[in-house]
């Protein structure tokens, strides 16, 4: 081939651009001030199927981009080509529709730069590309991700206990496991029959992670089977403590267990067996405050551990707080100084079981580290003369609103009747209640202060609700008041009719 010898052997500049737009796998649009088709490239007709003789001097929007990729009308004003030609402005799209000449629509992503002459715009270039097998393959790895993750929330929630109704115990528990997508954590808990009584369990495994939290399910199960067995506590955690040390994890634990017997003349007795973990707290009915049981020694260390026991008693109003060293030493960490529960609780009479972990979780620090350092576990055990009210479990604010509206209405009417209850079955002068987050989340039981005041003007209107701060709002619903410590929402369509029917009944 002969190279070139002067300038009339150049290409010019209209030919060279020219023959890069023919050359390049993206297709090419150019376009008038009007919107109509001056040229395309041969990429263009290959993904579109429209031949350049076809649609020149065609307006554009109106032949391939007149509807998106669920048939819908595409508004020209809506058209950011249409924006481009308009302002002058280079936009770029990610995700967008073009549709072929057979009528299929096509996923694309495009550039549509003006062309502009001493202010005024002559015409648009867009540059596209089809994106369908990229987006096919996105949708798949969410689908992938969204399926991975179903599994291991339903792995997670197998690890969570179902925490008993029992009759004259109230019991309430705040479960906050390090992440924002987690569950289960290596801190456990659990309230079972046994032998006639109740047996109440907490603990923590040393270390982070998926593998701390299964060997945290495991010690749980672990220590129902030997309950089984025998209801001597020390027996009970020495079988556990010959199961961590064979275990392949080596992972030591502390544990806290507690059999409450039932009721004689008014008055319940507790044994509490101590493994190495905090001493849990006895709160009376009168406010005062200690601590009960004590140390020994943690489980998966030595052969024989030291299980130190005690006997208390547990008189209507008395409760047994029982929690993890994630409490405690959070304050340690950010300087604020170790937390004292018993004189964190000393004083507060009269309070219900959730009344008690949220002064905890106050004083604590808890509700104000979006994200913790350590998992936080607070199990309360109050005796009542009633039937106790059903259990409340305080996750960290995790999973999705259910998306029909109907069944947000029924599940947070169910939240409006525990709630209804907690209130009732406080004194009328109480300034604040302790109550159950309203939101609906599948996995929330948060526990939250509310002035009664304000939760007997909410209770007077069956659509309204009141959830923690920042908790998701789904679209059955609109947040009306925002206030520190908690949020009113108010229900429509059909999640206000169910509240409203569920009420009425």
């Amino acid at each position: 081939m002969r190279p070139a010898t002067d300038d009339s052997d150049r290409l010019s500049p209209t030919a060279t651009t020219g023959a890069l737009a023919h050359a390049i796998a993206d297709g090419v649009h150019v376009l008038d001030a009007r919107g109509r088709l001056v040229t395309m490239n041969p990429a263009a007709e290959q993904i579109l199927g429209w031949r350049e003789r076809e649609l020149e001097g065609r307006d554009l929007h109106d032949a391939v981009h007149f509807q998106d990729g669920a048939g819908r009308p595409m508004p020209r004003e809506a058209c950011a080509i249409q924006h481009a030609l308009r302002t002058g402005e280079a936009v770029r799209r990610e995700d967008d529709w073009f549709t072929r000449k057979d009528g299929t629509v096509v996923a694309v992503a495009y550039t549509a730069s003006a062309v502009v002459e001493d202010g005024a715009v002559l015409g648009v270039v867009v540059v596209f590309r089809d994106v369908t097998e990229q987006r096919a393959e996105e949708a798949g790895r969410i689908r992938a991700a969204a399926e991975r993750e179903e599994i291991v929330r339903a792995m997670q929630t197998s690890l969570l206990p179902d925490l008993p109704e029992v009759s004259g115990l109230e019991l309430a528990v705040s479960f906050r496991p390090v992440g924002s997508q987690v569950l289960v954590g290596g801190d456990f808990y659990d309230v079972f029959a046994c032998d006639g009584g109740h047996m109440v369990l907490i603990g923590d495994v040393c270390g982070k992670g998926p593998e701390t939290a299964a060997v945290g399910g495991m010690i749980r199960y672990l220590l129902r089977g030997a309950c089984r067995e025998t209801q001597d506590l020390a027996r009970v955690l020495s079988l556990v403590n010959a199961e961590l040390l064979t275990h392949p994890a080596q992972r030591f634990a502390t544990v806290v267990l507690a059999f409450i017997g039932p009721p004689e003349d008014g008055v319940r007795r507790v044994t509490v067996a101590a493994a190495g973990h905090p001493r849990p707290v006895r709160l009376g009915a009168d406010g005062g405050a200690r601590s009960v049981g004590g140390a020994g020694q943690l489980l998966g260390v030595v052969t024989e551990p030291r299980v130190v026991t005690d006997e208390v008693e547990l008189a209507e109003g008395d409760a047994l707080v029982c929690f993890t060293d994630g409490l405690t030493e959070l304050g340690a960490r950010t300087g604020a100084g170790e937390l004292d529960v018993a004189a964190t609780l000393e004083g507060l009479e009269g309070r219900t079981a959730a009344e008690a972990l949220t002064r905890l979780e106050d004083a604590g620090g808890v509700l104000t580290h979006a994200q913790l350092p350590d998992d936080v576990a607070i199990l309360a055990v109050r005796a009542v003369a009633e039937p106790g009210l059903p259990p409340r479990a305080v996750h960290a604010p995790s999973g999705e609103v259910p998306a029909e509206p109907a069944v947000v209405g029924e599940i947070e009417a169910g939240f409006r009747e525990v709630n209804e209850r907690v209130a009732q079955g406080r004194p009328g002068h109480d300034d604040a209640l302790g109550i159950v987050c309203e939101c609906g989340h599948v996995h929330c039981r948060e526990v939250i202060d509310v002035p009664r005041d304000a939760y007997d003007a909410i209770r007077d209107d069956d659509r309204s609700f009141v959830i923690a701060p920042g908790h998701q709002v789904g679209a059955a619903e609109q947040v009306v008041e925002r206030r520190a410590s908690y949020w009113i929402v108010r229900k429509w369509g059909d999640a206000g009719e169910v509240a409203e029917a569920r009420a009425g009944d």
